[in-house]
């Protein structure tokens, strides 16, 4: 599967996930839903090279196993789970 396909399809599953977490957020009020401004913003910040720098940077820990190394900072699951922690505390920090 080419990567700008790859891009594509991991900028729509975002797209559906933040729709559907919005969707049932308002599931409290008998309304009907609203269209939250908001979601432009949030998909228009992901940006296709961002994505894939980040898929390319997944793949460069080997593998998914969850039976995989937890200890090594360079490969497995544990390189990969810091990798996911520091970005997010980056967010966090608004780096």
């Amino acid at each position: 599967m080419e990567m700008k396909t790859l891009t594509q399809q991991a900028v729509g599953a975002i797209l559906v996930a933040v729709t559907t977490a919005s969707f049932a957020l308002g599931q409290e009020n008998s309304s009907p839903p609203q269209l939250d401004l908001r979601l432009y913003d949030i998909v228009s910040a992901a940006s296709p090279e961002r994505i894939d720098t980040d898929i390319r940077k997944l793949v460069s820990f080997g593998t998914r196993n969850t039976f995989s190394d937890t200890v090594s900072q360079t490969r497995g699951i544990g390189a990969a789970r810091r990798w996911i922690v520091k970005v997010q505390l980056c967010y966090d920090a608004r780096c």
